[in-house]
């Protein structure tokens, strides 16, 4: 009876350490899948090195490493692996794993969007607009723009309204922006649905329609675009579209300007100074617009400058 307790004991041992050991040795499937995947990194495989990469990035079966991931896509990238090339790109723009470098950034970008890749050419694009890494060139923008937009990319075809729109790179078309508008908004596309509501509002490449804009702006608010809550309050300021309400309008003015937007702590200033919907405080008003003029509003420092207090 001793003898078969002491197998007993021996046998459940034996079961608990088997586990912890296959730990140690590292036989578990994801160890065994990372330890193949970086044999074939090593012996020159792009599609693996992209592959390790993205892991080390998202920090997937292995220690989570920047550099580790610019490491691997970099190699991947040298062979002409397009994803990897924008990875880089990627890497480079937001200096992650590498020193930040906005022109190696663009010329990653470049590589990538030479090869057809999509979401490079709006990089790519964005680099010459504001000129991060590449001499500003708007012409240049909106031709990446229009590849993205050609490509299937939202927020290329968005960018390119945005240049007929100002005229920025391509001759000012209004009708055009208009269009391209329409397309993005569409798809819900936030900004896109607050430039529909100010081409309605100011009659851009449609005709003049104040209600249309207030159902645009409404439609934008609602999808947390802020912009279009300022110009909401606005429109029930100004009565336009809408009856005039300077309680409604003080009460969008405010979810705007928690959000950030400096314009509305203008117009809340403006409110005040004239006593609408509130009551008459010039010396908050100047507070109000001089928070806003620090803050970038020149309407608010013109405001300061040829009016008193």
């Amino acid at each position: 009876m001793k003898k078969i307790n002491q197998l007993i004991l021996l046998i459940v041992m034996f079961v608990l350490a088997t586990p912890l050991q296959a730990q140690e040795t590292g036989d578990n499937p994801e160890d065994m899948e990372i330890k193949q995947l970086r044999q074939q990194a090593e012996s020159g495989d792009a599609i693996s090195q992209f592959n390790l990469g993205n892991r080390y990035h998202d920090g997937s079966g292995v220690k989570q490493s920047y550099k580790e991931a610019a490491k691997w896509y970099e190699r991947a990238a040298e062979q002409g692996l397009v994803y990897a090339q924008y990875n880089m790109g990627i890497c480079y723009q937001n200096g992650q794993g590498v020193k930040q470098d906005f022109a190696k950034a663009a010329e990653y970008f470049r590589k990538a969007a030479e090869l057809d890749y999509p979401n490079a050419m709006l990089n790519l694009g964005n680099a010459y607009f504001y000129g991060q890494g590449v001499p500003q060139d708007m012409e240049q923008a909106t031709y990446w723009y229009t590849k993205a937009s050609e490509n299937g990319i939202l927020s290329g075809t968005l960018n390119l309204a945005n240049a007929y729109y100002r005229g920025q790179g391509v001759e000012q078309n209004f009708t055009r922006a208009f269009r391209m508008y329409q397309l993005c908004a569409a798809q819900d596309h936030p900004m896109a649905l607050l430039m529909l509501g100010n081409c309605y509002e100011q009659g851009n490449g449609v005709e003049q329609d104040y209600e249309q804009a207030v159902n645009y702006y409404n439609k934008a608010a609602a999808l947390g675009q802020t912009s279009a809550y300022n110009n909401l309050g606005r429109m029930y300021a100004e009565g336009k579209g809408v009856a005039v309400d300077y309680q409604k309008a003080l009460e969008l003015y405010t979810i705007a300007r928690e959000s950030g937007n400096v314009e509305a702590i203008y117009n809340i200033a403006a409110l005040y100074y004239e006593g609408k919907g509130v009551g008459k405080d010039r010396k908050l008003a100047k507070q109000l617009m001089k928070e806003a003029a620090k803050k970038g509003s020149a309407s608010a420092q013109f405001f300061l400058d040829n009016n008193k207090f």
